[in-house]
């Protein structure tokens, strides 16, 4: 059965036929959730020193790094689907 990806091509739902499109599109949103887990962590060390309420800030870095482990589960039960050795990268 194909699924979507829901965070492609601007945002535009995206159907994909095969579990290797399925593997693929994990990838490159476990990769964005990196970017962004790496950018939020940055934002905070530079607003911490001032004092600043880093609350919704620190909220936003948690959803990156939940969404990430969603995709990180969803990777390694494709890899096993296909056939390979699932690496452990859920953080």
């Amino acid at each position: 059965m194909p699924s979507f990806c829901r965070t492609c091509s601007r945002n535009r739902p995206v159907m994909t036929d095969s579990k290797q499109e399925d593997l693929t599109d994990a990838e490159r949103h476990i990769a964005m959730c990196d970017r962004n887990i790496a950018n939020q962590r940055a934002i905070i060390e530079e607003l911490a020193p001032g004092g600043h309420d880093l609350e919704g800030t620190r909220l936003i870095l948690q959803q990156f790094e939940d969404t990430r482990r969603l995709y990180a589960r969803d990777r390694e039960r494709l890899l096993r689907e296909l056939g390979r050795q699932p690496i452990w990268t859920d953080r």
